[in-house]
């Protein structure tokens, strides 16, 4: 079964399973994305872009190349176990696509119980680290999000942005409920939602760019954060 549990530092979550929990995660999630040059439009692209990153992230994960453990991290099982370090926005907005998507495309009783498990383990993991916001963040893995959203991959990465940004200067805890609130400009015509579109509109005309050609540098602040 697939576990999840908060990282030391605030950042997001480390996603743990055996070596088939994480392959079993990874093909339930491959079979509801296309390629990308297959997309029928930008936001269509976003949503495949969003979910080739999580099989990234998972496959990385099953090979070895992340974290690996002998014991398990929760229960103390002894085996052999994987591990992939994942932001709290990009969790959740993977998830949020999946959802989306799973209801346009046909989709097994196993596809649904992994994705059910899954869920119900990063839940879990929300409650664990804070209690306090934890009822604030729930509504944004029961739909919330606006997947529908043309520039998607920007709104995702810009309150991951701004999440990393405020574990800079905050405590994990304060910089988490910050996240409750950034991620209200995941959500229809919000506040912030419109907040994020002016800012996108406003460096996507400073580069004389469209706003779906907006990128981060990986290699700057504030992407240099402890898991």
């Amino acid at each position: 079964m697939i576990t999840i549990i908060p990282t030391p530092h605030g950042a997001g979550v480390r996603l743990w399973g055996t070596q088939m929990e994480l392959h079993d995660l990874y093909e339930t999630v491959e079979k509801f994305w296309n390629p990308l040059e297959e997309a029928s439009d930008a936001n269509e692209y976003d949503r495949d872009n969003i979910l080739a990153s999580f099989c990234y992230d998972i496959r990385h994960g099953f090979m070895g190349m992340r974290t690996t453990a002998k014991k398990h991290p929760v229960d103390s099982r002894h085996g052999e176990f994987f591990g992939v370090e994942i932001t709290w926005t990009h969790i959740i907005f993977y998830f949020a696509v999946l959802r989306y998507n799973m209801h346009e495309r046909p989709c097994s009783k196993k596809d649904v119980k992994i994705v059910c498990m899954a869920e119900d383990a990063l839940r879990d993991a929300i409650k664990t680290y804070s209690k306090r916001y934890a009822d604030a963040m729930m509504p944004f893995l029961n739909g919330a999000v606006y997947c529908a959203n043309p520039h998607l991959m920007q709104y995702m990465e810009d309150i991951n942005y701004q999440h990393l940004h405020a574990l800079r200067w905050a405590s994990q805890k304060t910089a988490f409920g910050y996240l409750t609130d950034f991620m209200l400009g995941s959500v229809y015509n919000t506040y912030y939602y419109k907040e994020i579109r002016q800012r996108l509109r406003k460096t996507a005309k400073s580069l004389d760019c469209e706003i779906s050609q907006l990128t981060y540098d990986y290699d700057k602040p504030p992407y240099d954060f402890k898991w």
